[in-house]
């Protein structure tokens, strides 16, 4: 009896999930472009992940549809698939992507959000160099849901922290802390060759740093802070003139260290071999 060929179930997939796409496109709104794993899940027969990605490379899938994004440079399960002649320009599908994980980010909550843009645009495999960064900010899918707090010249600062809008509808208590890590580090400026560091600022030079739109906020939020002294963990400001001077307490600088004296060495003495036992005293009193 002759052997029966053996069924390319990945290509029949393929070609069934090409049917579901057409049918997706022409329902329109969010039916398109559906992700690659429900464009799997529309089709019968509950196919397996590692099936529906290995359907996404066939010759017959790829020739009409492209999945725009890569996961360990295989189709990502989580990426839209569009028909070719469908494809949005490449800022739309970063803008995507940069959302997508924007969300993902503010989940994970912690130092996980809000990133800045040079990391958010890390963790879409994109460096922030990259031409398309400042395009897919300023695309409308992006820009209508979250913004990035700083500009450096004309362009989003890489440095600053990219935020839901949805998040300051209210307070700016839960991304103050990163608000302020990015507006109190330190500036360098230079001054006829020599570089100048500056690490302490004015409630307004601080507001100033971040756009326009927070900035009467920030203000609002640091005075609430220094009056109840609740301003976050690691900020810390000096009063000059009567007028704070806020900084971040990472970038104080100690001062030299005091000097010695005899009488002090000898209050370290050998408890065991290998071990000693600082003791600490008053300092003895000035010799007049």
């Amino acid at each position: 009896m002759p052997k029966q060929p053996k069924v390319d179930e990945a290509a029949q997939l393929a070609e069934r999930m090409l049917q579901v796409l057409d049918a997706q496109r022409s329902f329109g709104g969010d039916a398109y472009p559906p992700t690659l794993r429900h464009l799997g899940e529309l089709c019968d027969g509950a196919p397996s992940h590692d099936l529906i990605v290995q359907a996404a490379t066939k010759k017959a899938f790829t020739t009409k549809a492209v999945v725009t994004e890569k996961e360990d440079k295989k189709p990502s399960l989580d990426s839209p698939v569009y028909f070719k002649e469908d494809v949005p320009k490449r800022e739309e599908v970063l803008a995507r992507r940069m959302l997508k994980v924007l969300e993902s980010q503010r989940r994970l909550g912690g130092a996980a959000y809000p990133p800045t843009l040079r990391r958010l645009a890390q963790l879409c495999d994109v460096h922030g160099s990259d031409a398309r960064v400042p395009k897919a900010v300023a695309h409308a899918i992006l820009a209508d849901r979250a913004l990035v707090v700083a500009k450096a010249g004309q362009k989003p600062s890489l440095e600053a922290p990219v935020v839901l809008k949805e998040d300051l509808e209210e307070s700016l208590s839960p991304i103050l802390p990163a608000l302020l890590r990015f507006a109190l580090s330190p500036v360098i400026t230079s001054t006829k060759g020599k570089q100048i560091e500056t690490a302490a600022f004015s409630q307004t030079d601080v507001s100033k740093r971040l756009i326009p739109d927070l900035r009467e906020r920030l203000e609002a939020a640091l005075e609430r802070g220094i009056a109840g002294q609740d301003l976050p963990p690691g900020v810390a400001w000096i009063t000059v003139k009567g007028a704070p001077l806020l900084f971040l307490a990472e970038n104080l600088r100690p001062g030299a260290p005091l000097a010695t004296t005899a009488e002090d060495r000898e209050l370290v003495s050998a408890s065991s071999p290998g071990e000693a036992t600082l003791t600490t005293s008053a300092p003895p009193a000035p010799a007049r």
